[in-house]
């Protein structure tokens, strides 16, 4: 479970959850703890490394929640509204860029019934909303982090540096498997 938003952790569960995002260069980079570190060190000197977080705790949350036979409606409120409060609201501090009609859907658990923990137990909101509106902004975060950073990451130092090490040959073994 997240205790709270753990900004910056890897979790193993979520490499392997990333292949629910197809066999490409992105999800193959994250399998491999440097290419992870090499992609969020060029993030972070892009100023956006919020995405890998946020996708990183939503498919946390995700992966908590979803397999769990007996859904903790407290501890998956908590999760869902800091997984809102950190990278969704508007203005937040760790703000990610989503279009409003995510934002929307995220943020409509919240504002049903008093709060969404008696909401999930009342059933004016199901565990299925939260995981449909986690799982639509992290694929649309990966989705913006592949088409855009991972390009430019490919062209940068901290790639040629990654691509230096052992992890790297295997990665570029496994990229000239997939374009075969």
């Amino acid at each position: 479970k997240l205790t709270e938003i753990d900004v910056g952790r890897k979790s193993s569960k979520t490499s392997m959850r990333t292949s629910t995002y197809g066999n490409n260069e992105l999800t193959q980079l994250l399998s491999f703890d440097d290419g992870y570190d090499a992609f969020r060190d060029f993030l972070i000197q892009e100023f956006s490394s919020e995405n890998l977080d946020f996708f990183e705790n939503a498919e946390i949350f995700l992966a908590d929640y979803q397999a769990e036979e007996d859904f903790d409606a407290r501890e998956a409120a908590k999760d869902y509204k800091g997984l809102y409060e950190t990278f969704v609201k508007p203005y937040s501090v760790s703000w990610v860029n989503l279009p409003g009609t995510v934002v929307e859907d995220f943020q409509a658990p919240l504002s049903k019934g008093k709060d969404l923990e008696s909401s999930l137990k009342s059933g004016i909101v199901t565990a299925e909303e939260l995981f449909r509106a986690a799982k639509a902004a992290s694929n649309n975060i990966f989705g913006l982090m592949y088409t855009d950073a991972f390009r430019r990451f490919m062209k940068s130092k901290e790639y040629a540096a990654f691509a230096q090490g052992v992890n790297g040959a295997e990665f570029a073994a496994l990229q000239a498997n997939t374009q075969v």
